[in-house]
C-alpha cells in the first residue's frame, strides 16, 4: 500500500474509534428538571444516541476504507503499467540482428516474402470459411458474417 492508502486506512479506523467514543461521552440525555436550584440535572442513558454516533462513525470509516482500496488499486495499475513500459524498454535496447545484404542467416529472400503473403480473400470465401468452421456455435457463425458484411458494407 502506498502512502495515501495507508492514511486513509488509518483515518477509516479513527472515524470508527471517535464515532464509539463521542457516543459513550454523548450518550447522557436530560430526564428533567434539577430537583433543587443549583442541583444536578438529572440525566438518563439514552441508547438511541450511542447508536446513531457509533453508525455514523461506522459508514464513515467504511467509506474510508473504500476509498483506500481504490487509491491503492489504482496505484498497483501505475507499478503494473510501469513495469510494462520498462519491460519493452528493455526489449528495445536489445541489439538487433545484422541484416547486411551478404548476411545469408538474417536476411530474407524473395522467395520467403512470397510464401508468407497471402491473397486476400473474397467475401464469399471469408463467409464460406465461417460457415464451415466446427469450433464456433451458430449465433457465433452469425455475428462473424453480420460482421463480415457490414465490413464490406453489403448489410
Amino acid at each position: 500500500m502506498n502512502k495515501i492508502a495507508i492514511s486513509l486506512f488509518v483515518i477509516g479506523w479513527v472515524c470508527i474509534g471517535s464515532g464509539f467514543i463521542l457516543g459513550v461521552t454523548n450518550m447522557e440525555q436530560i430526564a428533567g428538571e434539577p430537583l433543587y436550584p443549583g442541583g444536578d440535572v438529572p440525566t438518563e442513558p439514552s441508547w438511541t444516541i450511542f447508536f446513531m454516533y457509533l453508525i455514523a462513525g461506522v459508514i464513515t470509516g467504511i467509506m474510508m476504507f473504500g476509498f483506500a482500496e481504490i487509491v491503492n488499486l489504482l496505484d498497483k495499475g501505475n507499478d503494473l503499467k510501469q513495469e510494462q513500459l520498462s519491460h519493452l524498454h528493455s526489449k528495445s535496447e536489445q541489439p538487433k540482428p545484422d541484416l547486411e545484404p551478404g548476411n545469408k542467416e538474417n536476411s530474407i529472400t524473395k522467395d520467403e516474402i512470397n510464401e508468407t503473403t497471402e491473397e486476400p480473400k473474397t467475401v464469399e470465401e471469408e463467409i464460406k470459411e465461417v460457415k464451415e468452421s466446427s469450433n464456433m456455435s451458430n449465433d457465433m457463425k452469425n455475428a462473424m458474417i453480420a460482421s463480415i458484411k457490414r465490413r464490406e458494407g453489403i448489410e
